[in-house]
């Protein structure tokens, strides 16, 4: 991936991940879990990190911009996730089922996640929010495949998707953040509620600085309060100097002047974070899985990292990571490599 985690150099920093969500297993220094990784017990501590681009509530759930992905998916969860190792897995689905050759899937939803307002996301207002996006990015990339008219609720907690072909992708499509959970808001320049680890507090949508607080309902996530200053084409110097707990950055010039310094901890972003959401199974014919291809691949690599990407050569069931690359991404062939040899499981995802 594309860009540099640029911690403050004084002691016990407590640095954030960014954007997927995934330990790594860096070379040298450990980088710490997601921001919203599940834990028994919450902190006292408040973290300031800064982006250098607008937050716009009326773009919520989907990100337009570095800073938007950076953000949104503290707000809101999606029914699949991509792991690290490249495979969907559950996240507030607890289990995705094909039948008839992939032509209809089954969801079982989880049912101990909540919105931020206390209420839980059952299976009626997971449908409900789908329309909403439906309306709102017709030509989102899931809803080439998902009629929202085409979902039934079953119950409580399931969902029933009949698709106009066979799809034994589901899983990765439902990762796409069109097709998060939520509950519409009131006014169309609101933004949405989710059920993510951390919600707005009131005024969070201003322009100069923005907050969150854990969402009570939620995940304990490791820090009491985050504020997000967005200040638009400020070095980042500048702001690492005004108390900033993180920076991340594309600027090359200006991490080699900090590395040069030695006065802050720079972390690279593993580049097989990004490769693993990006590179799903190529289908084949048999399949009907023939949706994943080149423009599929870039439109998903966008959503992550706004930069120029190579589309992936992936062969069925394998993520190909030597064939992905973005604009002035620093090569690591090793880690590469073992991303290549990790297996993308086809068909449905049963309960962990």
């Amino acid at each position: 991936m594309t860009g540099l985690r640029v911690a403050g150099g004084k002691p016990g920093w407590l640095p954030i991940a960014f954007l997927c969500g995934c330990a790594a297993r860096p070379p040298v220094d450990p980088i710490p879990d997601a921001l919203c990784a599940p834990r028994s017990g919450g902190s006292t501590a408040e973290i300031v990190v800064p982006v250098t681009e607008r937050i716009l509530a009326s773009r919520a759930p989907v990100p337009s911009n570095d800073a938007e992905a950076l953000i949104f998916p503290h707000l809101y969860e999606t029914l699949a996730r991509i792991g690290c190792d490249g495979v969907p897995e559950p996240a507030l689905a607890l289990s995705l089922l094909p039948e008839q050759g992939d032509r209809v899937w089954r969801i079982e939803l989880r049912g101990d996640r909540f919105f931020s307002d206390g209420s839980g996301p059952s299976a009626e207002r997971v449908l409900e929010g789908w329309r909403w996006q439906s309306r709102r990015r017709p030509d989102a990339l899931p809803f080439r495949w998902i009629d929202p008219d085409s979902v039934s609720v079953e119950g409580e907690l399931g969902l029933r998707i009949a698709l106009p072909a066979p799809c034994s992708h589901m899983p990765l499509l439902l990762t796409h953040p069109a097709l998060s959970v939520l509950l519409p808001p009131a006014e169309p320049r609101e933004a949405p509620i989710g059920t993510g680890c951390a919600r707005p507090l009131p005024g969070f949508w201003r322009p100069a600085e923005l907050r969150l607080e854990p969402n009570e309902h939620g995940w304990h996530p490791p820090w009491s309060a985050l504020r997000v200053w967005v200040r638009p084409n400020v070095d980042a110097r500048e702001l690492l100097a005004e108390g900033a707990d993180l920076v991340i950055s594309r600027d090359r010039e200006m991490i080699y002047d900090l590395r040069e310094r030695g006065s802050h901890s720079i972390l690279s972003i593993p580049e097989e974070r990004t490769y693993g959401w990006l590179t799903g199974p190529r289908g084949d014919e048999t399949a009907r899985g023939e949706w994943i291809d080149d423009s599929v691949r870039a439109e998903l690599a966008e959503l992550v990292v706004r930069a120029p990407a190579v589309p992936a050569a992936a062969s069925i069931g394998r993520v190909e990571g030597e064939d992905v690359c973005f604009e002035g991404a620093e090569r690591r062939p090793s880690e590469a490599e073992r991303v290549a040899e990790r297996p993308i499981r086809g068909g449905g995802m049963a309960p962990r």
